[in-house]
């Protein structure tokens, strides 16, 4: 991860955010577009097969009172990278690190479940159980092969959603506007 031209954009959307003892349990869909050209030429198993072999790992910009208790990607359970410290000087070298807030990184490798959505899109089930916050909350997050610098990975958001009945209030009032 962090090749322009194998990984064009990524995105995470959340499908259910859930308030748990201590924190948040958030499930959702991660989506990545992939390089049609790098595609046509190694073709989807090929791609996949390096990409699982080689790991992946994942920094996530949380508030400073936050930790990750849990984060299953693609059905597999990450865990918090080694040696931590590293990799969160990394971060901090390469994307800085704002007042109040701290970097976690957690990885891991092997075959993860995932749905090909034609022709370059692929997306996985992802969930991330966190400690404190509140939402909404936005995560910068940086990704990339597991043995490589974060200074070339490719950045995201993961944008974690206000509830879903305050959501509906707000379309109901919406509409009601309009109708006058």
């Amino acid at each position: 991860m962090g090749i322009a031209a194998d990984f064009l954009g990524y995105k995470f959307e959340h499908t259910n955010r859930q308030r748990i003892r201590g924190g948040w349990r958030i499930r959702g869909t991660v989506y990545w577009a992939l390089g049609p050209a790098t595609l046509q030429t190694v073709g989807w198993t090929p791609f996949l097969e390096t990409w699982s072999d080689e790991g992946y790992k994942i920094g996530f910009l949380l508030k400073t009172d936050q930790t990750i208790k849990k984060l299953v990607y693609g059905g597999v359970s990450l865990s918090a990278a080694r040696p931590q410290a590293a990799e969160v000087a990394n971060l901090d070298a390469s994307h800085g690190t704002p007042e109040n807030f701290a970097w976690h990184v957690w990885g891991g490798q092997g075959d993860r479940d995932y749905e090909i959505i034609q022709p370059n899109i692929i997306s996985f089930e992802v969930e991330l159980t966190l400690s404190g916050g509140e939402a909404p909350q936005m995560i910068p997050v940086a990704s990339r092969h597991r043995k490589g610098s974060f200074d070339r990975s490719v950045g995201g958001l993961w944008v974690i959603g206000p509830r879903r009945r305050a959501a509906r209030r707000r379309g109901r009032a919406g509409a009601r506007r309009r109708r006058r």
